[in-house]
């Protein structure tokens, strides 16, 4: 997602309905720059590469728009998907305000999603109304531990054909976070054995982590290739845990870029 402006442009709503492949398997390289956690103020560059399936049908999609969808109710209007985040790992080494703590280890979020769409225009653009709730582990590869939950209702536009180019989609998002005590534990509470002079004992609680800017956009190079770049712009004034030796700084920026390749898909097309 990259911080970028766009104009509107006005385009018919009832212009054919995009078809796209059932499914499609590829590889997506990404790069990004993140902070260490959340209301950090020191963070680190990150690469990679990993493969990627996505399956399309009339009512069912599958690893694409927040890894599974599908039409409830009988309704447009009204979508429940999956909803799954990750984060990587930091070690309390390369981290100042860390520096002898336990190293934070890799998270994974999933959890249900409810979709309200405010407005929908097929193949042009939407505004919703996203209600995430992720529940969060944590593992260093060995072994997998519980971490709380995270809800991060969101208000989301996308838009489909930027600048009348169907190659062209862009998306803005805004909105709170919430995670629960055990959660805030992991990123803010200073136990005892770990305190000093500069780090003081510190106990977190549940409640308002920070609130959180995003925007992106995606180019379609080809049939086989598409480029995301995007950033991600944090607030963390009036947190619940603004008090913890831990929470160093009230903004956050992440910032990426994502080069996917479709190295196969199926010649059966279906509606998007």
């Amino acid at each position: 997602m990259a911080a970028v402006l766009w104009v509107t442009p006005s385009i018919s709503a009832d212009q054919a309905t995009e078809f796209k492949p059932k499914w499609e398997i590829g590889i997506a390289g990404a790069g990004a720059w993140t902070p260490h956690y959340p209301a950090a103020d020191e963070g680190g560059q990150r690469y990679g590469a990993i493969p990627y399936m996505i399956y399309r049908s009339r009512r069912l999609k599958i690893g694409e728009g927040g890894l599974l969808s599908g039409d409830i109710f009988e309704s447009d209007r009204i979508d429940i998907t999956a909803s799954i985040r990750g984060s990587l790992p930091a070690r309390s080494k390369d981290n100042k305000a860390r520096a002898g703590m336990p190293d934070l280890d890799a998270l994974a979020e999933f959890g249900p999603q409810v979709v309200i769409f405010l407005v929908k225009r097929p193949d042009v653009d939407s505004i919703s109304l996203k209600l995430p709730i992720r529940f969060v582990a944590s593992s260093d590869f060995t072994n997998l531990k519980y971490r709380g939950v995270v809800f991060q209702p969101r208000l989301a536009y996308e838009h489909e054909t930027l600048f009348g180019s169907g190659a062209l989609s862009g998306t803005v998002s805004l909105g709170p976070v919430f995670a629960t005590e055990r959660l805030m534990d992991y990123f803010y509470e200073v136990p005892p054995q770990y305190a000093t002079p500069e780090r003081p004992a510190f106990n977190a609680d549940g409640g308002y982590l920070g609130s959180a800017l995003a925007l992106g956009l995606t180019y379609e190079i080809s049939d086989q290739f598409s480029i995301s770049v995007g950033t991600q712009l944090e607030y963390y004034g009036g947190a619940t845990n603004k008090n913890s030796p831990l929470h160093r700084s009230d903004t956050g920026v992440r910032a990426g870029a994502a080069l996917v390749w479709k190295v196969w898909t199926s010649k059966s097309m279906v509606p998007d």
